[in-house]
């Protein structure tokens, strides 16, 4: 791949990336070269702007869908978990008591 194109590399980086950690890096790195590319002096022909136009935008939305997942994950996470349990627990407590009357 000719350094014309170093920007795809770096962008094929961002949208191969598994950790989630790592991806807002990935993700800068893409963008700052395809902005690299933008100002370069070197022509871009249709073909390749089009293909960074759609770059750009599946950047942007790998960006929204990592904070998508972080919220995601914050709201199923173990605290929220245990403050659930505990709810349901003392429901439990209450239609235990509940019950207990309905035996009197």
């Amino acid at each position: 791949m000719s350094d014309l194109y170093f920007w795809s590399k770096l962008y094929t980086s961002a949208v191969l990336e598994t950790d989630l950690r790592k991806l807002p890096l990935r993700i800068r790195e893409a963008e700052w070269a395809i902005r690299e590319r933008l100002s370069s002096t070197m022509p871009i022909d249709l073909a390749e702007r089009q293909i960074i136009v759609g770059a750009r935008v599946r950047l942007k939305e790998l960006h929204s869908e990592r904070i998508a997942k972080a919220i995601v994950k914050e709201i199923t996470g173990r605290p929220l978990l245990l403050a659930f349990v505990d709810l349901l627990r003392k429901f439990a407590k209450l239609l235990d008591l509940f019950v207990a009357r309905l035996h009197l």
